[in-house]
């Protein structure tokens, strides 16, 4: 890639994502060059997949060793002082 600017070449905004071929402001098309390649797509896929399944496998473990508490001091999932949505506040 060298210094080759990566923004658009209409707009000269930040290209927001490499995979696609249009800029998502102006919808100019973006030079291949600047795109990610087969092989580049391939290895993002394999990273992000790798990092899902961590995050999967760290919120299990997460819930497991929960106490039944939320996430700060028992705060959590809305419990904000027992407010069900309904009635008059």
């Amino acid at each position: 890639m060298g210094g080759m600017k990566l923004e658009c070449p209409e707009c000269k905004r930040p290209i927001a994502n490499r995979r696609i071929e249009t800029c998502m402001y102006c919808e100019a098309k973006i030079p291949k060059e600047l795109l990610f390649t087969k092989e580049e797509t391939e290895k993002l896929d394999s990273v992000l997949e790798k990092d899902k399944e961590r995050h999967k496998a760290f919120m299990r473990r997460s819930s497991n060793n929960s106490n039944g508490g939320g996430f700060i001091d028992g705060f959590g999932g809305g419990d904000f002082g027992g407010f069900d949505g309904g009635g008059d506040i």
